[in-house]
C-alpha cells in the first residue's frame, strides 16, 4: 500500500502549485471555489476467482469541494482544478453486498475555449477538454487506488462585478472503475456527471 498525504493536504498541496505559477505573463486569471455532485453511474465489473462473477458496482452521490485556477490566452484558456468528495461503493453480486466508505480525490487539467457574449448579454459561455488522474482512499483493507480519466466540460460565468462572478458547469468524466488493489477484480468504464457551481475572483 502507497503511503499518500493525509486528509485534505492534497488539495492544499494543489492549490499551493496554482498560486505558484507564472500569473504575471498575461492580464487575466482567476480562482474559483466549487462545490458539484459528482453523479456516478452504475457500471459492471468482472471478478475472476474459482468462478467468474459479475458484480454490480454503485457509488453514492455526495458534495464535492475543490479550487480551480484559469489562466486565459485571449479566447483559449488553461483550467486546473481538484475535488474532494466523501463517497462509498458497493458492490452487489446476487444476495452477497460488500460496501465500505471511500474519499475521493480528482486532479484535472483542461483547455478551454470560451465564446464571444451575445449583443446585449453579460454571459460568457464556454466549453473545454483535459485529462486527469482520480485518487480513491477506502475505509478499512480497501486501501489507495488510481484511475486516469477523460474530462469534458461546458458552461457559463456570470460577472458579478469587475473581479467577481458566478460560474455554472457540467463536468463529464469517463474512468475505469477501481479495484482497490485487488489483482482478482477486472474494473469496467465508468461514466460521471458534475453539476458544478462555484464563485471565481480574478487577479
Amino acid at each position: 500500500m502507497s503511503t499518500l498525504p493525509r486528509d485534505g493536504a492534497l488539495l492544499v498541496r494543489i492549490l499551493a502549485i496554482m498560486v505558484l505559477l507564472p500569473v504575471g505573463l498575461l492580464a487575466e486569471n482567476s480562482a474559483t471555489v466549487t462545490a458539484s455532485v459528482p453523479m456516478v453511474s452504475r457500471t459492471l465489473g468482472t471478478a475472476v476467482y474459482e468462478i467468474v462473477l459479475h458484480e454490480k458496482q454503485a457509488t453514492r452521490n455526495n458534495v464535492a469541494l475543490g479550487v480551480e485556477y484559469r489562466h486565459w490566452f485571449k479566447h483559449f484558456g488553461l483550467e486546473i482544478s481538484a475535488n474532494r468528495v466523501n463517497t462509498a461503493s458497493k458492490f452487489t453480486n446476487g444476495a452477497a453486498v460488500t460496501a465500505f466508505s471511500v474519499r475521493r480525490y480528482e486532479i484535472s487539467g483542461v483547455i478551454l475555449h470560451r465564446f464571444h457574449r451575445p449583443v446585449g448579454s453579460r454571459i460568457q459561455p464556454f466549453i473545454g477538454a483535459g485529462t486527469g488522474v482520480m485518487l480513491f482512499n477506502g475505509s478499512h483493507s480497501a486501501g489507495w487506488a488510481h484511475s486516469v480519466e477523460g474530462v469534458l466540460t461546458s458552461g457559463i460565468d456570470v460577472p458579478i462585478t469587475r473581479r467577481v462572478s458566478l460560474k455554472t458547469a457540467i463536468r463529464y468524466h469517463a474512468f475505469m472503475n477501481t479495484g482497490f488493489g485487488d489483482a482478482h477484480y477486472y474494473p469496467t468504464l465508468a461514466h460521471a456527471v458534475e453539476p458544478t457551481t462555484g464563485v471565481s475572483f480574478k487577479f
